[in-house]
């Protein structure tokens, strides 16, 4: 009876991991309501440097405040499991070998990054695109454009997180595993849609950083903010 109990309890956290999961990749679609806003008010889409910067900071202000709303309420039905609990580690801290591995993860996602801007240093790429295009002022519009990189990275890596969650919860009634259920999911949500929206360069770009993304997150011992520097360097540069 109490193993049902424990298993029912297990499969109701699953369903709100998974509707979190799915709710924080949504977030991603408000971009368009904030552009549809701007285009109404400028009377056409976005193109002065100054109002790239407004986008980007309004895009980054929503997605924040969903994220913050969804933390606030994962965090008070304990979602997303104990952190760094691996067997034989310093409570609040990381091994040398996870240290290693999560460099080894970080090191290997940037190099995939290169690999992809044709073998160029991504920020060097865009910032030169910047300055091409606006002059003195690029340089402004590159850091706000970095700022909207960085709100996108926290919001992949939430999806992730609930994703692993969920996957623990339906298949090991919560306990922790090395199963990749978060990369799973956002492969699903983030991965293959690219396969209609754009091409399948694009899908498995991003299919390939979902995993890069979840070894950094389980290398991390699941420490989100420590995650989070791995996979903001990772996406950034």
């Amino acid at each position: 009876m109490e193993e049902k109990m424990e298993e029912k309890a297990s499969g109701k956290k699953g369903w709100l991991c998974l509707g979190l999961a799915v709710l924080v990749f949504l977030t991603l679609a408000m971009e368009v309501a904030v552009l549809l806003a701007e285009s109404a008010a400028y009377g056409a889409a976005p193109s002065a440097l100054w109002q790239h910067c407004i986008h980007w900071t309004l895009t980054c202000a929503v997605w924040c405040a969903g994220l913050t709303l969804v933390h606030r309420f994962a965090c008070r039905r304990e979602l997303f499991g104990p952190e760094g609990q691996a067997e034989g580690q310093t409570e609040g801290r990381l091994r040398p070998g996870q240290w290693a591995v999560l460099a080894a993860v970080t090191a290997a996602g940037v190099l995939f990054m290169t690999a992809n801007w044709d073998m160029t240093f991504k920020p060097l790429t865009e910032w030169g695109r910047f300055v091409e295009r606006f002059g003195g002022m690029g340089t402004a519009g590159f850091l706000f454009q970095y700022l909207y990189y960085l709100a996108e990275s926290a919001i992949i890596l939430t999806v992730i997180m609930l994703g692993q969650r969920a996957g623990e919860c339906f298949f090991s009634r919560g306990r922790q595993t090395l199963f990749p259920w978060g990369w799973l999911l956002c492969s699903l949500l983030w991965g293959f849609p690219h396969l209609l929206t754009k091409d399948l360069e694009t899908a498995v770009l991003s299919i390939g950083l979902s995993l890069l993304f979840e070894l950094a997150y389980l290398a991390a011992g699941r420490k989100k903010w420590t995650a989070y520097a791995a996979v903001a360097v990772i996406f950034l540069l």
